[in-house]
């Protein structure tokens, strides 16, 4: 898993793709309600979603992509899809069902991303601009 998430996300500058082993624990450690899925092809490994929830009925997609030689085969919207389907599927906290889905993207993610986001439905909520 943590392999995957690293190679999934080292073309965009994720932090997972340079987080040490100690830095991994402690991750897991502070997020004790984090789900990593794999998200497969042909019975190989292609990617991953990972789904944290959230108090109040929330579930965060903290990650989701496709390792590099996946991308640009037309998984990504299907993939993307079950990963939602699975998000609405976790058990809520603090809710009696999960009210939201979300996510944060960036301009350094794959330039497809966002319309991916968007043919699924997902919506802006905010926009923010760093420097």
């Amino acid at each position: 898993m943590r392999t995957t998430q690293a190679r999934v996300g080292q073309p965009y500058g994720w932090r997972s793709a340079s987080r040490t082993e100690d830095e991994w624990e402690a991750k897991i450690q502070a997020c004790p309600l984090r789900q990593y899925w794999l998200i497969t092809h042909e019975q190989e490994t292609a990617g991953i979603v990972c789904l944290e929830p959230q108090h109040g009925g929330d579930v965060e997609i903290t990650a989701f992509g496709l390792l590099p030689e996946y991308v640009g085969k037309g998984l990504g919207g299907y993939a993307l899809t079950l990963a939602l389907r699975q998000a609405w599927a976790t058990e809520p906290v603090g809710a009696d069902a999960v009210r939201r889905v979300w996510l944060h993207t960036s301009t350094h993610d794959h330039p497809h991303a966002l319309r991916n986001y968007q043919q699924r439905g997902l919506r802006r909520y905010r926009v923010e601009a760093q420097q």
